[in-house]
């Protein structure tokens, strides 16, 4: 039996973990094979098998996980070969992860076959964004075939009310960047502070940033200023009470438009009773119950200093994008 391999397009740089290309192609028993990764939510297509059953030249090979022959890439092809009564196929087995599984099939079935539809590319998208959380926004569009920003919506719909996110995100290029950005012009300060001698790519190199972003720094250094973003707060924004912010944000509609907006907005409003009584909500905790109340009032306490400093990180970031002084992401 001749197998005629066909090499898929590699459209997306992956970790080692992720590259099946050269594994080799082997003639496999269907029987053995089992549904595994598709992203398909509707699942199969009953009228691409039916086109596929006919089709006279060899199908290219399945991409089936090693140990548990889960079928990665290759469902409607499998079906058609059920179809025409064969009992083994062409196989390129792999050995990988479940969360990289996943990874392959999604990628696969965006560059070549039936294309995936908006729904299957954004239920990849949240389902990648669960395994691969330090990916950024790019790396996981360029996989999905969404846009960054379509991720970037999508990511932070599916952030639980409290989770402070990643610190780091792995990038297109499999470098590794702090989410902050002024983190990131803060450790090239310090590189180029440390190794005046050193090339800007020297130093590009170490800190995951771009060599004109070193430039940049360096100049600032060199004339004793800084291009760290300042923000000024917003006329009025410095007087504002607690109520009026609430207000303003319960008055937000795209805040009210989403489940996670409106569960923010419900926290936030019981905020208010506690600053309209706090003492006498301290008095009615029973003696003996103090210690438990004072450590949750502590851990509440830091959580709100932590998302405030988030916030903070967010508005930054946003100001950097404004103002082009670093490399791209």
């Amino acid at each position: 039996m001749t197998i005629h391999c066909i090499t898929w397009r590699q459209e997306v740089p992956e970790p080692n973990q992720t590259d099946a290309g050269e594994n080799p192609v082997v003639d496999f028993p269907i029987s053995l094979l089992r549904p595994g990764f598709s992203p398909r939510l509707a699942g199969l297509d009953d009228q691409n098998v039916r086109i596929l059953a006919e089709v006279d030249d060899p199908l290219p090979p399945l991409l089936v996980r090693r140990g548990t022959n889960q079928v990665i890439d290759g469902m409607h092809r499998l079906y058609a070969a059920k179809v025409r009564g064969e009992r083994s196929i062409a196989v390129r087995f792999h050995d990988c992860a479940e969360a990289d599984a996943f990874v392959l099939a999604v990628r696969a079935n965006v560059t070549h076959g039936l294309p995936l539809s908006l729904g299957d590319r954004k239920a990849a998208a949240q389902r990648i964004l669960r395994s691969h959380i330090n990916w950024s926004d790019r790396r996981i569009a360029a996989v999905t075939g969404l846009s960054d920003k379509t991720v970037a919506v999508i990511r932070g719909r599916s952030r639980p009310v409290g989770d402070l996110g990643e610190d780091l995100r792995i990038g297109l290029d499999g470098r590794t960047r702090p989410v902050d950005a002024s983190i990131r012009r803060a450790e090239v300060t310090r590189l180029v502070a440390g190794n005046p001698n050193s090339s800007l790519r020297q130093i590009a190199g170490q800190a995951g940033v771009s060599p004109e972003t070193v430039r940049s720094v360096r100049s600032a250094l060199a004339d004793g200023r800084t291009r760290e973003p300042v923000r000024m707060p917003r006329r009025n924004e410095a007087k504002r009470e607690p109520r009026q912010c609430l207000r303003a944000l319960a008055g937000d509609p795209a805040l009210r438009s989403t489940d996670a907006g409106r569960q923010l907005l419900r926290i936030l409003s019981t905020l208010t009773a506690l600053e309209q009584d706090p003492g006498g909500l301290v008095d009615s905790v029973p003696g003996h119950s103090l210690p438990l109340f004072r450590t949750l009032a502590l851990a509440n306490a830091e959580l709100w200093r932590a998302l405030e400093g988030r916030a903070a990180a967010r508005e930054r970031h946003a100001h950097v994008e404004a103002a082009p002084v670093l490399g791209a992401a």
